[in-house]
């Protein structure tokens, strides 16, 4: 008898725009309760990681409790799974602030800083969407599996380069 194979791939491939529907039917009180819990102990942790990350990256300390509060409730209402962990990263804080840098040091020199904060957050929400939009793109194509064509060489690479960065800054 010849066993029939599984495409594991082909399993998940539906997209569910609002993924917390299923759950919230099947939600209940003392589900709520933990999950207080564990927002408030999150929250404990990532607001001052997230402020300290915005300074990293030379930006506006709102910039960094607006990440940490928008990017927990969008990644929890529409993520994939139940167990996320979402949270700001070193090495996206240093490209952040390299790149923005770059970009008020040559084109916005001559004003004044409290203008350089509104055009850096300007930048920052632009820059926060495009990434967004990049995200439902690969998500509705389902791509996020050519991450397993990238090899390990190149991963430990962009650690090092990151580490760099932080070491000249």
């Amino acid at each position: 008898m010849k066993k029939k194979l599984i495409d594991v791939y082909s399993l998940d491939t539906k997209i569910s725009f609002y993924p917390f529907l299923k759950d919230f039917r099947r939600y209940t009180l003392n589900a709520f309760k933990n999950d207080i819990i564990a927002a408030l102990s999150v929250a404990l942790l990532t607001i001052p990681q997230s402020i300290a990350y915005s300074l990293l990256a030379n930006l506006p300390i709102q910039a960094g409790i607006f990440s940490a509060i928008f990017g927990a409730i969008f990644s929890g209402a529409f993520g994939s799974s139940r167990h996320l962990i979402v949270g700001p990263s070193t090495g996206v804080s240093i490209l952040i602030q390299t790149i923005l840098s770059n970009l008020i040091n040559t084109n916005f020199s001559t004003i004044a800083l409290d203008q350089k904060e509104i055009i850096t957050l300007m930048l920052l929400m632009k820059l926060v969407f495009l990434v967004g939009v990049f995200q439902l793109v690969f998500g509705f194509f389902n791509l996020g599996k050519l991450l397993q064509f990238v090899s390990r060489p190149v991963i430990l690479g962009y650690f090092a380069g990151v580490g760099i960065a932080i070491i000249i800054n």
